[in-house]
């Protein structure tokens, strides 16, 4: 029985890592792509460069 339980809570574990990294991977491409989208505006439009 408790091999039973041990495997359940390996799985739930895995699954808990799988989808955690899953989200944790969007969460810094959505980061990545602001931060780099802000350098680009800054660069671009920084209104005290054109005066």
């Amino acid at each position: 029985m408790m091999w039973w339980m041990a495997s359940l809570t390996v799985q739930a574990v895995n699954q808990w890592a799988r989808e955690t990294s899953r989200d944790a991977g969007k969460l810094t491409r959505l980061l990545c792509s602001y931060y780099l989208g802000a350098l680009d505006s800054d660069q671009v439009d920084d209104p005290g460069a054109s005066e």
